[in-house]
Formats: C-alpha cells, structure tokens, sequence
C-alpha cells in the first residue's frame, strides 16, 4: 500500500541484531501513539491521521514479524499452525452461516441481498488478548496499537478478513478466489499454506503474526438489503 516503505522494510528484514529491532519499535510505536491521542476527539483524530499511522503500522508490521522469524521456536510455529487452523475453521463457519440466512432471506423475498464478513473485534474494555512469554522480548505496546488498527478498519469499513455475498458462498476479496494462494512475507523452517483471512490480517490491515497470535475476538457481520427498484411519479397540480 504505501510503496515509499518498500526500501525500509527490505532493510528490516535483512538485519538480525534484536536489539536494534526492538528499539526500532518502540521509536515506531511512539510514532503511532502520537498520531493517534487527542483529548478531544480521538477517533477523528485517528482518521484524520490514518495515513500516517498505516504507513508507521506497515513498518511495526515488518519489525515484528522480523523478530518472529529470528526468535523461532516449535512451539510458536505450532502456535502459528493453530492459529491459522481456526481462523480457517471460522471461514467455514461464515459461509455456513451465509447460505443458511441467504436461503430464508429469499424464500420471503426474493429481492433480498446479504453480505456476511468475518471481523477482528478489539474491545476495548476488556481486550481479551493472550498473555505470551515472549511479550517481554518484543516489548510492544500491543493492546494501545492493536486498538488503534481496530478503530481505523471499523470506522472506515475495511475490517473484513473473509466475506461471502449474495449467492456466493466460497468467499473471495478484491478479486482473489480462495483457490488462489495466499502468501505473507515471512521466511520460516517449514511451509504453511495460510487461510485468506491471516493475509488479510498481515498483509492489509499491517497486524504482525505476533499482534495475531494474541488475538482471540472475532465476530461474524451480516448486512441485508433490499433491492427492490422504487418508481418516482410526478404529479401535476
């Protein structure tokens, strides 16, 4: 998305020395934090300055995702493995969910459209987010940076990892078919074959596979409209 970031990130992903990396990200993180607080209104602010933070988020993206591969263990590739399992495992759930309401919305009428999409939902009053071991290593601000990508997705629409529409039940997104692989930028020991919905995640909405690791809330959205054409008459008087 923001191509002036493309030099940086080939950087951060050729430097091995930790430190270097986890000072780099808090310098980011401080960055984002000041784009995103005001007093006043802060959800505007943050939108306001969205730009700015996805182009700081895309960079704490690389840095974290980095620290992933130069810290790698067995257990957190298994951690990795079942993550993806359940989110793939939620795709399912969507398109079931999906059919089952778009069937009963036309038997009533057969002018009705729905849109179903799987969300990351951070709530911010209890964010429920995994306590790791690691979490010292990176030493990352996570619920406050995780908040701030979540407020930018929900108010600008774009939060949905997987969704199917009308009488499409196998989802597909910005022209990608689910038959289609799916890749992020991530060099591990072994291969593994990501659902849609973790891309979507790493690669659109700049949360690391670390800040996912942590996150466990998600919700299925669903939108019914009515299609049915309306004739405007003039009258004369």
């Amino acid at each position: 998305m923001f191509n002036q970031n493309n030099q940086e990130i080939t950087k951060i992903q050729e430097q091995t020395d930790t430190d270097y990396l986890r000072r780099y990200l808090r310098q980011c993180e401080s960055e984002i934090m000041r784009l995103s607080y005001d007093e006043n209104d802060k959800e505007m602010f943050i939108i306001s300055n969205q730009d700015r933070i996805l182009t700081k988020a895309e960079i704490r993206c690389a840095l974290l995702n980095r620290m992933f591969e130069l810290s790698y263990s067995e257990a957190n590739f298994r951690d990795l493995e079942m993550t993806n399992k359940r989110l793939a495992q939620m795709e399912a759930k969507v398109s079931e969910v999906h059919k089952q309401r778009f069937q009963k919305l036309t038997s009533i009428h057969p002018d009705y459209k729905l849109d179903t999409h799987l969300t990351y939902c951070h709530d911010t009053q209890n964010p429920q987010l995994v306590i790791r071991e690691d979490d010292g290593f990176y030493g990352s601000q996570w619920n406050d940076i995780i908040e701030i990508l979540d407020t930018i997705h929900s108010i600008e629409m774009t939060d949905s990892l997987y969704y199917c529409s009308g009488d499409f039940y196998d989802s597909y997104h910005n022209g990608l078919s689910l038959k289609e692989p799916c890749k992020i930028d991530l060099t591990l020991p072994y291969d593994i074959s990501f659902c849609y919905s973790l891309c979507e995640l790493c690669n659109s909405q700049y949360y690391s596979i670390p800040d996912i690791l942590r996150m466990t809330t998600y919700h299925i959205r669903q939108e019914v409209f009515l299609d049915e054409p309306l004739d405007m008459v003039w009258s004369k008087k």
